[in-house]
């Protein structure tokens, strides 16, 4: 059964930019080793639905200047950062389907999000 969570988001974007969906607008699902982060309802235009295999991705924790989340990065470097009040249940759904888990909380800041 997919587990799924609602809140905002950061990922790359298009032309060097970041793209960056404020709550509840963005899904998290993760089910079978796999996880896909996409908009919902009617700003689903401003990013496409990404998909990742779990498979040699890490996560970890984060906490920014007002929230805390998951950053969750690709063997090939790309990055998603979600932003969630409940960011040990978002981890232990990704470490139960595959990620590896890198111990600690990080503290990121608007600069350390750098696009592809």
């Amino acid at each position: 059964m997919p587990t799924r969570f609602a809140d905002g988001a950061m990922v790359p974007g298009r032309a060097l930019m970041m793209t960056i969906i404020v709550p509840p607008l963005v899904r998290l699902t993760v089910n079978n080793g796999k996880t896909e982060i996409a908009v919902r309802g009617p700003m689903r235009v401003m990013l496409a639905r990404r998909t990742a295999d779990l498979a040699g991705v890490s996560v970890q924790e984060i906490s920014g200047r007002y929230r805390h989340g998951v950053e969750i990065e690709q063997p090939n470097g790309e990055h998603w950062w979600f932003w969630t009040s409940r960011p040990s249940s978002v981890l232990d759904a990704l470490q139960t389907n595959g990620a590896e888990l890198r111990s600690g909380c990080r503290s990121v800041k608007w600069a350390d999000m750098r696009p592809l």
